[in-house]
């Protein structure tokens, strides 16, 4: 019975409001909604609407009361506006099982109109994606002079994915929403996050594309930042810290060239998943990375795709990727490239622990960052048990092709 309940904000001092004066009835599982203006909600039915007199709400902080009508405090709140909501938008609970205060179970609200009175949160009970399903596949943080930057995602799952109230967080301190509202992205599908509607001009392909937000407040360093996507249940689903020495090293100027990812299944953060983009146009936004590498899952100890390969920066073959499947669960792993004269010419990995299954970039140069020669190649690699002082050794030829 809400007879005599009050209602009230926090700062600069509680302005108390009785929610009403008679008896009325809230059944287990249903709302109540209070506001100072009735009039301003008409869509809302009559039920358990109530009009009260409580203060004005801050918009960058404040508090919110509910007291019983003995005057004992029932249910309290103080907010920051850092925690969500804004103009148009209001700022929703997200469990009720969990701390009334705790920052990460508020979000905005994302109903496309903006809020949802009397009727379960737009943000309740969100569905739980899993790391790596949501993932960073292309970042534009040097555009040239008058285009716009951006980060394009892939949805890298089976299922659809819902992007409404999910956060790319760049440092440690910006935080921008993926979408404001509803946002469905279909399974192996791109949305690119952009930082001026400009994008579509700059490059055609857009046009006619749905899956593309503006954000004006996107703004990415050029020397490099870390980069996470959070769900509403504060799971990180991608991560990395991408830096400028991630271009391909043969470019000498790389303003107006975007960094794509080589592979979407292997890590985020492995700086030789990364190159630059070899496009026309600089960049690839909504559709597949101009450097993509398929990788097949090894049937035997070592798979190697493209075999051969062609590292000349056309964008076709550029890279190859190296899985391998081994018999323990971890070991410790050296990987080496040798030339027909049996020489070492380059080691991609030494002494790197790893899991049974592994997949590894190789871009086909040496150690020293120049090109290797058309040619057969033979690729070592060393096993050893965690634990172990026995080494396995597996050889297979890798082949570089050149134009003639």
């Amino acid at each position: 019975n809400l007879k005599n309940w009050m209602i009230s904000d926090l700062l600069p001092s509680p302005t108390k409001g009785i929610i009403t004066t008679k008896d009325s009835y809230l059944k287990p599982g249903e709302f109540a909604i209070a506001t100072t203006d009735t009039n301003s909600y008409a869509f809302i039915p009559p039920k358990n609407f109530y009009q009260v007199k409580f203060g004005t709400l801050g918009n960058t902080s404040d508090g919110v009361l509910i007291y019983d009508f003995r005057g004992a405090v029932i249910d309290s709140l103080f907010y920051k506006s850092s925690w969500g909501g804004g103009k148009g938008n209001s700022l929703e609970r997200i469990s009720f099982t969990k701390s009334t205060n705790d920052s990460t179970n508020w979000s905005t609200s994302i109903s496309n109109v903006g809020a949802s009175p009397g009727i379960s949160n737009s943000t309740s009970s969100p569905k739980k994606y899993f790391a790596g399903s949501l993932i960073i596949n292309e970042i534009m943080y040097e555009p040239e002079t008058g285009k716009p930057e951006f980060v394009e995602f892939f949805n890298n799952s089976k299922d659809t994915i819902q992007i409404g109230g999910m956060d790319l967080r760049i440092g440690d301190i910006d935080k921008i929403k993926l979408s404001a509202s509803s946002f469905v992205i279909p399974p192996k599908e791109f949305f690119v996050l952009a930082s001026d509607s400009s994008i579509i001009l700059n490059y055609p392909s857009l046009k006619n594309y749905s899956f593309v937000k503006v954000d004006k407040s996107l703004s990415l360093s050029n020397s490099g930042t870390k980069l996470f996507v959070k769900d509403l249940n504060n799971t990180t689903l991608d991560s990395l810290s991408y830096l400028p020495t991630w271009h391909n090293r043969n470019f000498v100027v790389t303003k107006g060239k975007s960094l794509e990812r080589i592979n979407p299944s292997i890590n985020s953060n492995d700086k030789s998943n990364w190159s630059s983009c070899v496009a026309n146009e600089g960049a690839t936004p909504g559709k597949s990375n101009s450097i993509f590498t398929e990788n097949l899952e090894a049937k035997s100890k070592v798979a190697i795709n493209p075999n051969p390969f062609s590292p000349d920066g056309d964008g076709f073959e550029d890279f190859t990727i190296i899985n391998f499947d081994l018999p323990y669960k971890i070991s410790q792993v050296n990987i080496k490239v040798f030339d027909n004269q049996g020489r070492s010419v380059r080691s991609i990995l030494s002494n790197r622990p790893s899991s049974s299954n592994n997949s590894i970039i190789f871009d086909g140069l040496d150690d020293n960052g120049k090109a290797l020669r058309m040619g057969i190649y033979i690729l070592l690699i060393e096993v050893a048990a965690e634990g172990s002082n026995n080494i396995e050794t597996i050889k297979t030829p890798i082949v570089i092709a050149r134009k003639l």
